[in-house]
């Protein structure tokens, strides 16, 4: 498959169902491409399998510390629907939640929680 240049290292260092995906997105019309970035299209495709449950996650919707959704690296915002999404888990996220896997902006997620 003749990836983009710009997602070829993303690609080969993908889990297969990852992958599925990234080809997926190769498929669609370049004009689709240009105007959505890949970390969209995949976070959002659906509830893809490699992305953990709430329940597995530990996610609570009211964090009762310094760590929440708001301030993890994780979490993104679907600014069409205003909602806010986790790269790591399954469905929309509150900004005051939290999981057990939560990363700061200036921790190395290699590095916490066994990622």
């Amino acid at each position: 498959m003749n990836i983009d240049e710009q997602y070829q290292e993303a690609y080969d260092l993908a889990s297969k169902e990852t992958k599925r995906v990234i080809e997926s997105f190769q498929n669609e019309p370049k004009s689709l491409r240009d105007k959505k970035p890949l970390l969209y299209y995949i976070l959002g495709s659906g509830t893809p399998p490699y992305k953990m449950g709430k329940k597995e996650s530990g996610y609570v919707d009211v964090s009762s510390g310094r760590q929440k959704c708001a301030n993890c690296i994780f979490t993104f915002q679907n600014t069409v629907k205003k909602t806010y999404i986790c790269s790591q888990i399954r469905g929309t996220i509150k900004l005051g939640g939290w999981c057990k896997l939560w990363v700061g902006e200036n921790q190395n997620k290699y590095e916490i929680g066994g990622l």
